[in-house]
């Protein structure tokens, strides 16, 4: 068995090294719809690869029955925002046309060792990841034989896109997945969901927001060594152009030779395929609380009572949902209060647009909707409103929230406080 046993810092050219990616000498393929599986037991794994907890097995948790409402901190994955989060297409405006479908090398492409960039999405910067998806072809030995199935995933605040190496730099701890006996096939997907709930074992993402993440398959692991697998590989997917993440599109993989390291710079390439989606990159996504509260921008064209007045709100996600709501009251430093009251209607059931309208009740005790739709192609959404004569000489505060890919609020806007011209 090949076996990984060195940093993820990985070792850097010892010569002068080209600053250009290689070239895949292959072109991607799809495969069909995904065959969901569920890990049977995880651990805490640090960057060099040490055991530092023990196995939890998945049916002796005893933690929390249900993590925090969370939001995508990052998606190369593109879930449907149930849970769990079933791979789709066209959540975020662009829509390949592959449905659960998914781009990799073919079956007998053997790369073990990944290693992608990511930027997460605004107001994530350093939070805390409790659930990850991500999907795989498992070559095992070939058709009609079966393999132990253990996946370790790390994240770093460090990423060489030049391809000088070392791929990642200053690492945190991650997570080991043991799957079980898988046979040949796939491509496998997992959602974590709440198996890491009060675990105290987690992902952290970027510091400032910009790093990377890596993923290992491997067949055993003895708590200072983890061997590679026979031969799988990480499924491929993007983050598209209206997803609050993003990645580049250099990738390093393990694969000339598959030997548990990656050599610089003939194992760093460009996933620019002019493919849908592009670049590719490998299919993962993490989920966290936080996200920008106010990355939305709402705006009003005209402040005279008694005309109408267009209210437009850009930097949306095309597609998503969005709500307007007016309060007579200064909402001031509201926000907390909204958080904690749509979390708690949201735990009791409740619809995430039923929740904000409950949320804004309890919270400024006078707030009315009067606007609800999609954000078009480019993230934007306008209404207008019959401003009455009645709001003359009035303050009113205007503000927008919006749904997420995952089902869940993303985003508000800052409030609007408008003073209308009496008629």
């Amino acid at each position: 068995m090949r076996n990984v046993h060195v940093s993820l810092a990985l070792a850097t050219c010892a010569i002068a090294c080209s600053a250009f990616a290689g070239e895949k000498n292959l072109t991607p393929v799809t495969a069909d719809q995904g065959i969901q599986v569920t890990a049977k037991r995880f651990a805490r794994i640090a960057p060099d690869f040490k055991q530092t907890s023990p196995w939890m097995e998945v049916g002796d948790l005893q933690g929390p029955s249900a993590c925090p409402p969370t939001a995508l901190a990052f998606d190369c994955f593109e879930p449907d925002g149930a849970m769990p989060g079933f791979p789709t297409d066209g959540l975020y405006g662009l829509d390949c046309g592959l449905g659960t479908g998914r781009w990799y090398f073919g079956s007998s492409y053997c790369n073990m060792f990944t290693v992608n960039d990511m930027t997460v999405a605004p107001g994530f910067e350093g939070a805390m990841s409790e659930r990850m998806e991500t999907g795989w072809w498992w070559f095992a030995g070939g058709p009609g034989t079966s393999e132990q199935c253990l996946i370790a995933v790390f994240t770093a605040d460090g990423f060489d896109d030049t391809c000088a190496g070392p791929p990642s730099t200053s690492g945190y701890s991650g997570v080991i997945f043991d799957f079980g006996v898988l046979p040949y096939g796939g491509y496998y997907w997992t959602d974590t969901e709440d198996l890491l709930c009060g675990s105290g074992l987690f992902f952290q993402m970027p510091m400032d927001g910009s790093g990377s993440y890596t993923s290992i398959l491997a067949n055993d692991f003895n708590g200072n060594t983890i061997f590679l697998a026979t031969c799988g590989q990480t499924m491929l997917w993007g983050t598209k152009p209206g997803n609050p993440s993003q990645q580049g599109p250099i990738q390093w993989d393990d694969d000339n030779p598959s030997d548990g390291t990656h050599t610089a710079p003939d194992e760093c390439y460009d996933y620019a395929f002019a493919l849908c989606p592009d670049p590719l990159g490998a299919m993962m996504c993490f989920y966290a609380e936080g996200g920008s509260v106010d990355c939305l921008d709402l705006s009003i064209d005209n402040e005279f009572a008694g005309t109408p007045s267009t209210f437009t709100v850009t930097g949306g996600t095309p597609n998503a949902q969005v709500a307007l709501y007016y309060t007579l009251i200064d909402p001031g430093d509201v926000l907390d209060c909204l958080a904690e009251e749509y979390r708690r209607c949201r735990d009791g059931g409740g619809s995430w647009l039923k929740c904000i309208g409950v949320a804004i009740a309890n919270c400024t005790k006078r707030a009315v909707q009067y606007a609800r739709g999609t954000f078009d192609s480019t993230g934007t959404f306008q209404d207008t409103l019959a401003v009455p004569c009645a709001a003359g000489d009035k303050t009113v505060w205007f503000f927008g929230v919006s749904q997420g890919p995952d089902g869940e609020v993303d985003c508000y806007s800052d409030a609007l406080e408008v003073t209308f011209a009496p008629c």
